[in-house]
């Protein structure tokens, strides 16, 4: 929408009388009918275009496999068109193509290649693969950022929020095969994105933003090794909004779905892949695949005494091995 200068990222939307938002809020709060008015106006043809752009409906090329492809849907008439902007209606996805596409987002529209390092990163040497530059104005991006930011500091993705640095976020609920489905997909830290983290629950929490607070227990936990990092003060403060409104964050995805269930298949994509740690959250063990956006030295960091961070229960050693620069 902001590509296509559907979207003014200034001006307020008018959804309802009672209804007024701006993109930030919109992807804060997770607003359905805000992005059907963009996907409406932008058009099917385009929608499609732009989700093939950013790696939806192909393989990654990760060196694993068994890589499915995923779906991008072939025709929408135009009320299926809003549908399909704010609720994904017949697109399936795995996360490392999530990944990959919110690792564009943080390094400037490069579509990268991951791969799982089979050695130490001081064996192999380790060079980024960039499969296309995305043919999207780098204001875009930026202009996104407030309402990512926002949606882990105050909105549907708060459960992600991490004190010591800037989560950019976003949720997404969907239902397949009667069941619900959860997405979170992220980068962070803001300043200097390091991890992209993508988390797809199934089942009753899936629609509780369940994967927003798995993948905060991973930024938590592994804030303390990639430098200083530097909490940006961007939307750190709630907007103002009607009582209610985090609740309504809750809510918002699963409401029109609930009403009105249409299946959106959600697949992983790669069956067998050497690295992946499994953790436990509670009573449910949880696979987490993460992948370094850009390409940085690692600096040591000294943890401040006065913040507590829980201690690190897992082998530094298998993490280090899946940390692998892009």
């Amino acid at each position: 929408g902001l590509n296509e200068q559907v979207i003014d990222p200034n001006d307020i939307a008018n959804i309802s009388d009672s209804n007024k938002v701006d993109l930030t809020r919109a992807l804060a709060f997770s607003k359905n009918d805000y992005f059907q008015q963009v996907g409406g106006q932008v058009g099917f043809l385009k929608m499609v275009n732009y989700a093939r752009q950013l790696g939806l409906g192909e393989r990654t090329g990760i060196n694993m496999p068994n890589e499915f492809s995923g779906r991008v849907p072939t025709y929408k008439s135009a009320a299926g068109v809003n549908r399909m902007s704010s609720h994904g209606d017949n697109f399936e996805v795995t996360p490392l193509q999530l990944a990959t596409l919110v690792s564009a987002m943080a390094n400037g529209g490069k579509l990268v290649r991951p791969f799982v390092a089979t050695t130490p990163p001081d064996r192999q040497r380790l060079n980024a693969v960039v499969r296309r530059q995305v043919a999207i104005d780098p204001n875009a991006w930026r202009h996104m950022v407030a309402g990512m930011v926002g949606a882990v500091n105050y909105g549907s993705g708060r459960k992600a929020h991490d004190p010591l640095q800037t989560v950019a976020g976003k949720t997404g609920t969907c239902i397949e095969s009667g069941g619900w489905v959860g997405l979170f997909t992220s980068y962070a830290p803001l300043s200097n994105p390091r991890l992209a983290v993508v988390v797809i629950a199934r089942g009753a929490d899936a629609r509780n933003h369940f994967p927003a607070a798995v993948a905060g227990r991973i930024y938590r936990e592994l804030n303390g090794r990639f430098g200083d990092l530097k909490s940006l003060q961007l939307a750190k403060k709630k907007p103002t909004h009607s009582p209610g409104a985090e609740v309504e964050a809750d809510d918002e995805e699963s409401a029109e779905l609930a009403a009105n269930e249409t299946t959106t298949k959600v697949t992983v994509g790669v069956k067998q892949a050497k690295g992946k740690v499994t953790r436990e959250l509670g009573n449910r063990k949880v696979r987490s695949v993460l992948m370094l956006t850009r390409s940085h030295p690692v600096t040591p960091r000294t943890r401040d005494s006065s913040v507590s961070v829980p201690a690190q229960t897992r082998p530094r050693r298998v993490w280090e091995k899946l940390l692998q620069s892009n």
